[in-house]
């Protein structure tokens, strides 16, 4: 997707607190066309795991479901993605 990219982070803790969603996957599709994991399998060997870290309630998950399905929606601070 346009405007995405890929920032080197120090190695050790990426996440520290409370989160309503943690999750790790090495295929772009949950189930039911569902893209979870947009950035799974996405780095130059083709062999990425990806890990979203989502911080959101459900009153802001709610009405960006379309997004989430559709592996677009982006936040700086609500939803943290690590390949």
């Amino acid at each position: 997707r346009r405007g995405d990219a890929a920032i080197p982070v120090e190695t050790g803790l990426l996440y520290e607190g409370s989160a309503t969603l943690a999750c790790a996957g090495s295929t772009p599709f949950y189930g039911g066309g569902m893209r979870l994991f947009p950035f799974a399998r996405s780095d130059k060997g083709g062999g990425g795991c990806h890990l979203r870290i989502a911080v959101m309630s459900p009153w802001r998950f709610v009405p960006n479901v379309y997004g989430i399905f559709k592996g677009t929606y982006r936040h700086d601070t609500l939803a943290l993605d690590f390949v």
